[in-house]
Order: structure tokens, then sequence, then C-alpha cells
């Protein structure tokens, strides 16, 4: 990042972020995450602020349904959270009418859901598409 007049050359604080598996940035977030939870950790009201957070998005969230294919291979697909899931599975039908079945679940990819596909396109070719953290 250049300074108005041309003189000054820094590093711009957002190109560290840029990468979210590069050494500074994990050691940023960890910081971060440490400052973070050592003010948390003072405050007298941080259970009953967790309960209560947690049961105001304890709730099932269904994004729009969408098409894809045709005749036989024509499926409807939506997304599905049913509540404090990390990330929203992906059910699809033969019908809008129908609830569906469950498609993919990338919540079961780990033990603790923080596994996701790179593209959460519904085709079965690029079901096997790598996978990130």
């Amino acid at each position: 990042m250049r300074a108005p007049d041309h003189t000054l050359t820094r590093p711009s604080p957002s190109v560290v972020a840029q990468d979210p598996d590069g050494v500074d940035t994990v050691q940023w977030v960890e910081a971060q995450n440490k400052k973070t939870n050592a003010y948390l950790s003072t405050l007298d009201s941080r259970e009953f602020l967790k309960e209560k957070l947690t049961e105001k998005y304890n709730y099932a969230k269904t994004g729009a349904t969408f098409c894809k294919g045709e005749g036989d291979t024509k499926f409807y697909y939506y997304y599905k959270n049913n509540g404090l899931q990390n990330q929203y599975a992906l059910y699809c039908s033969k019908s809008v009418d129908d609830d569906g079945e469950l498609f993919f679940d990338p919540n079961t990819l780990a033990a603790d859901g923080t596994i996701c596909r790179d593209d959460p396109a519904p085709n079965l070719l690029r079901m096997c598409k790598p996978c990130s953290r």
C-alpha cells in the first residue's frame, strides 16, 4: 500500500488474513481468541448469554428450493439446517411437495462439523471435489 505521495510503502494489514491457513493468520487468530476468551471469562453473565444465544439460534432454517436436471433426472434441492448445525445440509426430492431426503451433509465430514465442500453445487460428478477446513 502506498501513501498518497508515493514515498512510503507499507504492507496492507488485510494481506495477512488473505491466506486462512497461513502461519501469520493462524497466529493472529489464536492471539485474538486468547484475548477474547480472557475477557469473556471475567463476565459473570457469560453462561447466561451463551444459553440465550443458543436458544435464539436453535430453530430450523431452510433455503430456497432450486431444480436441476430434466425428465427422469429432474430433482428439487434445498439447503436445511435443523438448528445448531455448523453447516446447512443439502436435501433432494422428486417433487416440490415432498420433504425430500438427505443428499449430502457436510457436518458428517468431521466430528466438529468444520469441514465443508469448496463448491456446494449439487452435481453428482462434482460431489467428490476436495473439501476444506
